[in-house]
């Protein structure tokens, strides 16, 4: 190499040093044995720059799969909200129609002079109004806001299992209080229950407290002698999963995904008609 050619050759790792900030040993504001000269300093930063870069393509990936996930959380949110108030909306619909007929029922006994009927039709009409006033709170609340929770806050199985199996818990504000109250008493007078042990005991408790409801039987309407609540019956088991279209089946699977409801109650409140 010639005189000229290394002259030129410091000149151009000078010039591509200081891009990445390398500076001249007299305007280096550290130690003489940190500075390094310009053709070291483009050395050092040829075999660091493709770690970098490896390093950076792997932030940028789990930063997109991160912001995914986000968007994902968002539309979820976004459809879940507009699913509940639907099927809010269709509650408070077909509860008007009961009450309807549950009054038309009324003035009929009360015109026939069956006294033990009229009692028990109002006490059905203070039940569905009740119910329709719950359901028209749920039909105007927002929607939740929805964040990923780490795995060390996932439910115990047991929980979620006995949630899936009493789905009125945190909806039916009554009962839901109760079984609060229930449990924490069985904690107090019986601490060594624990685990299944422990729902079998409170599962017994609210069956006295809640007998028409969590019972055998279910209370018969004395008028049309059918149990109350029974609108959408089910034919031949048509209601499932299996038989949602594609459509709702990935907005079920969202929401089971983000912990928002299972799949028996998007399968109950989805609009079959």
């Amino acid at each position: 190499m010639s005189e000229q050619d290394q002259v030129d050759l410091v000149a151009k790792n000078e010039k591509d040093a200081r891009t990445f900030g390398w500076v001249p040993r007299e305007d280096f504001r550290g130690t003489d044995d940190e500075w390094v000269d310009a053709e070291a300093f483009v050395k050092r930063g040829k075999e660091i720059n493709p770690i970098l870069r490896k390093n950076n393509e792997t932030l940028l990936k789990k930063l997109d799969q991160a912001n995914l996930e986000i968007a994902e959380v968002k539309k979820a949110a976004k459809e879940f909200e507009k699913f509940q108030r639907e099927a809010a909306d269709r509650k408070v619909r077909e509860i008007a129609v009961q009450l309807d007929s549950l009054k038309q029922s009324r003035k009929d006994a009360i015109t026939g002079g069956d006294g033990d009927t009229v009692v028990a039709i109002e006490e059905q009409i203070d039940i569905l109004k009740a119910e329709k006033e719950t359901a028209q709170a749920q039909a105007k609340q927002p929607a939740k806001e929805v964040e990923a929770k780490p795995e060390s806050q996932a439910l115990d199985p047991l929980v979620v299992s006995w949630m899936d199996e009493n789905q009125w818990f945190g909806s039916d504000r009554r009962m839901t209080v109760m079984a609060d109250e229930i449990g924490k008493e069985l904690n107090q007078k019986h601490p060594e229950l624990r685990g299944q042990a422990f729902f079998d005991a409170l599962n017994e408790e609210l069956k006295e407290v809640f007998p028409e409801k969590l019972g055998k039987k279910e209370r018969v309407n004395p008028v049309e002698g059918s149990t109350r609540g029974t609108s959408r019956p089910a034919a031949g088991g048509a209601q499932s999963y299996k038989n949602l279209p594609a459509d709702a089946k990935q907005a079920c699977d969202r929401f089971v995904k983000q912990g928002l409801l299972t799949q028996e109650q998007f399968v109950k409140d989805y609009d079959w008609n």
